[in-house]
């Protein structure tokens, strides 16, 4: 969906190929990470990133200069379906916590860390290689490189993150609390 709306709002840069375009492309330790990952890891991380989608609109609204509005307005679409999703990802959790011994909720809470950890690798690898990319076809200079390449957290991905600790922080959900308490400090070190 969102190559073709890149193909019609830029067909100079995309010509609808996006086989080369991709920002993340998915491999056999992806699917292996899927595959280990326990019902309450899955859900735990779903839930935070869609937590992070709901922001999106919020972010755009507060420079509305940078981004066009049909961009805004697939956003907006975009977030206001994830809802829902977001009301799944916390009743499926509630029902895993119900339903499972204490000792493999907390650790399927906590095995979200080092996924979290695994995906935020893959992100990281891959905007160096979107970065690497931009170099040549922008001709960026050195500078401008660097300055793109060490950018830090979205302003959606720093209030869906606040607002997922909030959220699963203030739940009776096992091992809730150390991710809320993860999350809250990862966003304090990527505010220093």
């Amino acid at each position: 969906m969102f190559a073709r709306l890149l193909t019609k709002l830029r067909p100079d840069l995309y010509d609808g190929a996006t086989a080369g375009r991709r920002f993340l492309v998915w491999g056999r330790p992806d699917d292996l990470a899927l595959r280990l990952a326990p019902p309450a890891t899955f859900f735990f991380l779903a839930w935070l990133f869609e937590e992070i989608t709901l922001f999106m609109p919020a972010a755009m609204a507060e420079a509305p200069e940078e981004a066009c509005a049909l961009v805004r307005d697939v956003m907006d679409l975009h977030a206001r379906e994830e809802q829902p999703h977001v009301a799944i990802d916390a009743h499926v959790l509630a029902r895993v916590n119900d339903r499972s011994w204490r000792v493999s909720s907390w650790l399927q809470a906590a095995l979200a860390l080092p996924l979290l950890l695994y995906v935020d690798r893959r992100v990281r690898a891959a905007w160096r290689r979107l970065c690497a990319h931009a170099t040549v076809e922008l001709d960026l200079t050195p500078a401008q490189r660097a300055k793109v390449e060490a950018r830090g957290p979205t302003r959606s991905d720093v209030l869906g993150m606040e607002s997922f600790a909030e959220k699963v922080g203030a739940s009776r959900l096992t091992g809730a609390k150390l991710l809320s308490w993860a999350l809250a400090r990862a966003l304090r070190r990527a505010r220093a």
